[in-house]
């Protein structure tokens, strides 16, 4: 069985999910989780479930192509395979994708401190942060510069912004700096991370619309002039970096 999503109960850990392709897996039995780097451990599966009707049915066992959610295997990842303890070989692995954006948090400093929220200290904000963790593995949280400064990144300002929602309305009252590019070097080049941005748009906006993207470095790969209500439906290849504030200058322009 190949890991392709994970949650996280606060009881029962990490859960790993995944449709089993080969074989029956049991509850209580001992299984070898192989890595992608061809590491493996032996583990033992505590209790799983099968989905209906969008929740969790408890069962003691599953066949080759049902869907279940494992429980026991602390750490487990997404691309880790679950196979046989003595003749089971990995599956060809999935790579999660690394972040590309970065965002800074902080505890509240502002002049309206204490007015809202529940959760303001230090302490509150790490332990969110690194709680997030266990849910959402394309996101990376390390500490900042200072103590009261987390750094989080993520695929995208919108995964992010999702986190910064999800938070708001738990009752976490932080500060947030702007989002940077995350940039690598590979080979001794610096590289950056690129999207294919798809913005759909009235036909007689599309000229300026074309010469925004093209001033933020973007490169045109298909357009569509025959959409719905006489839209047009244009997709580049953009630097990330040219992404940030599109959407607002989209609508300022329009």
């Amino acid at each position: 069985m190949k890991v392709s999503n994970t949650e996280y109960d606060e009881h029962k850990g990490r859960i790993a999910i995944g449709r089993l392709h080969v074989g029956e897996l049991q509850r209580g039995m001992e299984v070898k989780v192989c890595t992608p780097d061809d590491a493996c451990r032996v583990s033992k599966v505590s209790e799983f479930f099968v989905y209906q009707n969008f929740s969790h049915v408890p069962v003691e066992s599953v066949g080759a192509g049902d869907i279940c959610a494992v429980c026991g295997m602390d750490g487990i990842m997404i691309g880790e395979t679950i196979a046989d303890k003595v003749t089971g070989t990995p599956l060809p692995t999935i790579k999660v994708e690394e972040p590309t954006v970065r965002m800074s948090f902080s505890i509240n400093t502002s002049p309206f401190v204490g007015w809202e929220g529940k959760y303001v200290t230090n302490r509150n904000l790490r332990d969110r942060l690194y709680r997030e963790l266990e849910r959402n593995l394309a996101m990376k949280v390390e500490d900042g510069e200072t103590a009261d400064t987390f750094l989080a990144s993520g695929r995208g300002t919108l995964h992010l912004t999702i986190l910064i929602e999800n938070m708001r309305r738990e009752g976490y009252k932080f500060m947030i700096g702007p989002p940077k590019v995350i940039n690598k070097t590979v080979d001794g080049k610096l590289l950056e991370p690129y999207e294919i941005a798809a913005v759909e748009v009235p036909e007689e906006s599309m000229g300026s619309v074309v010469k925004l993207l093209g001033r933020r470095r973007g490169q045109m790969v298909d357009m569509e002039a025959d959409g719905p209500e006489g839209t047009a439906l244009l997709k580049y290849k953009i630097p990330t970096r040219g992404l940030i504030g599109l959407q607002n200058a989209i609508l300022a322009g329009i």
